[in-house]
């Protein structure tokens, strides 16, 4: 009797297939919307390998770089594009969840405090680039203190957690599994940075920053991201497991 009964699933790779299956149009969505920040990506990428140029064709790089940061705005619209949805901070308001409330409410602080610390990292990069950061290609002077003396890419850093919170804050399944994409297109966006303006124009001066200073990950960062990885797990383990036929 017992093995004839319909059996719960015991691994989350397999009900989040059980998930995804009548989910596949919601899937496609993001996938598209992930397809078309890489191409905004790809833009940011041409414009510190144009910038290589003497002169650097300053309105066609600058118009690649305003496409790419389209990327950051394109992942923050998609946790709340249709999906799935893990508990999350809706979920613990509405139905009185305590795993919604508590990985949604640590979901938002984790977006806000992060989200700021993102942009008071862009007025710290104007006192290289000027305002608008319209000298992003030729940056006076090489940023070595305050958060840039913790990592080499704070705004980066931040961004990515600010992202990592409103996955967490609103449930956003397929979102928070393909994070991770966003992390390398982002890290990409930033090597690049590095390999075509900062090391041809600060030499051996970034070759000794670049040696003592994380590209971005600390044992903090690493704290965090362990614990957005923990509560995404938590949020996971709290939807329903689907029953298969045994």
């Amino acid at each position: 009797m017992h093995e004839q009964a319909p059996r719960l699933t015991t691994s989350l790779l397999e009900n989040y297939a059980a998930i995804a299956v009548p989910h596949g149009d919601e899937w496609s969505i993001q996938v598209i919307a992930l397809l078309i920040s890489l191409a905004c990506a790809v833009a940011g990428y041409a414009t510190f390998w144009l910038g290589r140029r003497e002169p650097p064709p300053r309105r066609l790089c600058g118009l690649l770089y305003w496409i790419s940061l389209l990327t950051s705005v394109i992942w923050y619209v998609m946790p709340f594009l249709p999906q799935p949805r893990f508990p999350s901070l809706l979920d613990g308001i509405q139905q009185t969840s305590a795993i919604g409330l508590a990985v949604g409410l640590i979901g938002l602080v984790m977006a806000l405090f992060y989200g700021v610390q993102a942009l008071r990292t862009v007025r710290s990069n104007q006192t290289a680039t000027g305002a608008g950061m319209r000298d992003f290609l030729t940056p006076s002077t090489l940023l070595i203190h305050g958060p840039y003396g913790r990592v080499r890419h704070p705004m980066f850093l931040g961004d990515f957690l600010a992202h990592l919170g409103v996955c967490l804050a609103t449930g956003a399944l397929f979102t928070t599994l393909l994070l991770p994409l966003y992390f390398a297109i982002s890290a990409g966006f930033n090597l690049a940075e590095e390999r075509w303006v900062l090391r041809p124009r600060f030499g051996q001066t970034f070759q000794d920053y670049r040696a003592t200073v994380p590209f971005a990950v600390t044992p903090r960062t690493a704290a965090v991201l362990s614990l957005g990885a923990l509560l995404f797990v938590i949020g996971a383990l709290a939807v329903p497991p689907l029953p298969v036929s045994g």
